[in-house]
């Protein structure tokens, strides 16, 4: 039987825009990603997140909420307006976990809401499209 990690293929070719605030935390999930396969920008704020998604147009953007200013909320919901950018795969990975954070995550526009600190199996399941 194949685990969750063997079951979902490996990110090649693969754009994701990653936003994160905290630069430690983006450097570390950066350097997974990569490592997985995928090609990978990232982003500091939201406002130059949704910049940078109008521009390069990834595949997907994983995106912390508890963001400074324009949080993660209004990313996803500045990207899905944008017919430019709404068909973008939306992943929340944040520390916000209650089912308030989840269900306001998915009116946003997420299509999946993972809570830091995410496993590999988890990310992976999102990444390949797996609802979570």
């Amino acid at each position: 039987m194949l685990t969750a990690v063997e079951q979902y293929p490996t990110g090649v070719g693969t754009r994701i825009l990653l936003v994160e605030d905290h630069p430690e935390v983006a450097a570390a999930q950066s350097l997974l990603l990569r490592a997985l396969g995928y090609q990978v920008q990232t982003a500091g704020d939201g406002l130059t997140a949704v910049e940078m998604a109008k521009s390069n147009l990834p595949d997907v953007a994983v995106v912390d909420i508890g963001l400074p200013g324009f949080d993660g909320y209004q990313v996803a919901e500045s990207l899905r307006a944008d017919p430019a950018t709404s068909s973008i795969r939306l992943i929340a990975l944040t520390a916000y976990g209650s089912a308030e954070d989840r269900l306001r995550s998915q009116r946003s526009g997420f299509e999946a809401h993972l809570v830091k600190p995410a496993s590999i199996d988890q990310l992976r399941r999102a990444l390949a499209g797996a609802k979570s």
